[in-house]
């Protein structure tokens, strides 16, 4: 098993929209979100906590189990509106959330050379809709090496929504 990141699979800490087509986040786990309002421009944006599994490094011995690389990452989405949050433990215990996956599922014009997308959280528990300006994903901590899906509390330093890249500090 190879220990260090190959710089094939991570070349940026910073991602936006222009990047989603390369990006997955099937199994990542959620940890919370914020709503940040910004008064004086009557805007407000959403914020994500999320594990982002940056690749999965294979065992020499496949009787092993696949390791991961992780990074504790902030998901901004600008200007958000439409939001719905539909989300139901009904029956169960509370866990951490889980994302199935992120949809960009439609780009709409809204005025001369102003465009939004609608965007769609599938959870392990339900979903997320809503409409954003730009869409950024930053890295807050260098990516670690793990046997498991989601990093320790301690791993990523707690919950937080720092928008400053780990490789700017």
């Amino acid at each position: 098993m190879k220990n260090k990141l190959d710089n094939s699979s991570i070349q940026k800490s910073t991602w936006t929209d222009i990047d989603y087509q390369n990006m997955v986040w099937t199994d990542c786990k959620l940890y919370g979100f914020i709503i940040e309002r910004d008064d004086e421009n009557w805007t407000s944006d959403l914020l994500f906590d999320i594990d982002y599994i940056l690749s999965a490094v294979q065992s020499e011995k496949p009787s092993l189990p696949v390791n991961h690389w992780i990074s504790p990452c902030t998901m901004i989405f600008k200007n958000v509106f439409d939001l719905n949050i539909n989300i139901d433990y009904k029956g169960g215990g509370l866990s951490r959330m889980e994302i199935g996956e992120l949809y960009l599922t439609d780009t709409i014009k809204i005025e001369n050379n102003k465009w939004v997308n609608c965007w769609c959280i599938h959870l392990d528990c339900g979903f997320i809709t809503f409409k954003s300006g730009e869409m950024r994903q930053i890295q807050r901590l260098a990516p670690i090496l793990t046997d498991t899906l989601e990093l320790t509390l301690q791993e990523r330093q707690g919950v937080g929504f720092k928008k400053i890249p780990y490789d700017e500090k």
